[in-house]
């Protein structure tokens, strides 16, 4: 991995890591379980189905914006995801991250 590829890697690693706490915080459980370990399109796909399984069609913001993201992260796009991680904080990505990485 090159020094240019890292902040993606962090920024990849950052959101599973706030989707799977999502989760955990809504004892959405196979849901936490499948993003800590997700990594292709059809896992991440999976993560989105097992909080809609798990939740039914009432998910808080945070647990919805965690199924998005989930969505964005099987299409390779963390950028976006994070945004929406973010956004149902009322936070810019940058502080979203500073305030994760605390």
């Amino acid at each position: 991995m090159s020094t240019e590829d890292a902040p993606a890697a962090t920024l990849h690693t950052m959101v599973r890591c706030a989707i799977a706490a999502t989760c955990a915080r809504h004892f959405c459980r196979s849901a936490e379980t499948s993003a800590l370990y997700a990594s292709t399109r059809e896992e991440w796909r999976a993560v989105a189905s097992d909080i809609a399984a798990e939740m039914g069609d009432a998910l808080p913001p945070a647990l919805n914006a965690a199924a998005v993201a989930a969505c964005l992260m099987a299409e390779g796009d963390a950028d976006t995801a994070a945004r929406e991680l973010a956004a149902v904080h009322g936070r810019s990505v940058a502080e979203w991250l500073r305030v994760r990485g605390e």
